[in-house]
């Protein structure tokens, strides 16, 4: 049986909190590292990176959770205590596209 501990909530609690503390650097290495993988443009991936295609923002819920995926991946492969960490929940064709930048 998979539960929570105490100890995992106190973990996710801390990597949430630093991620937000970081969001401004992260969201530029995000960007940067988009901006640099001309496939992403060419089919149209940029929510899949929690990007939005047009305009100044997005209200689609998928576009902001994988934006929050890939703040996450970052943290957790330039930032976190030990980085980097295994970031099994990112598929590999995306870790490259994030990997693909040392902006951080």
């Amino acid at each position: 049986e998979d539960v929570i501990t105490m100890e995992d909530w106190t973990l996710i609690d801390r990597w949430t909190r630093e991620v937000v503390a970081a969001e401004g650097r992260l969201a530029a290495a995000l960007q940067s590292a988009v901006d640099a993988t001309p496939w992403v443009t060419k089919y149209k991936a940029q929510g899949d990176f929690g990007l939005p295609l047009t305009g100044d923002g997005s209200n689609d819920p998928l576009v902001c959770l994988c934006r929050v995926e890939c703040l996450l991946a970052l943290w957790m492969t330039y930032e976190a205590e030990g980085a980097p960490l295994p970031v099994p929940f990112v598929d590999e064709e995306k870790m490259e596209v994030l990997q693909s930048q040392t902006a951080l």
